[in-house]
């Protein structure tokens, strides 16, 4: 019998929330395109945040040896 605890579930890691949540924003705004209705300046700032952050992320992984 194994008495060892295993640990709690933790949390998803950052760049994985941020690929989701990047393509939740690019399926609304086609949702909202073809029926004439603004993208909202929100979601254009926040997928500019989040394509920032992405660049940084993939250039780090890049520089490492």
């Amino acid at each position: 019998m194994n008495d060892q605890v295993k640990p709690p579930i933790g949390l998803k890691p950052r760049w994985l929330v941020d690929m989701d949540r990047t393509v939740e924003i690019l399926a609304a705004m086609q949702r909202y395109v073809p029926v004439g209705l603004p993208v909202p300046e929100e979601w254009i700032d926040e997928l500019n945040d989040l394509l920032y952050r992405q660049r940084e992320r993939a250039a780090e992984l890049d520089a490492q040896p």
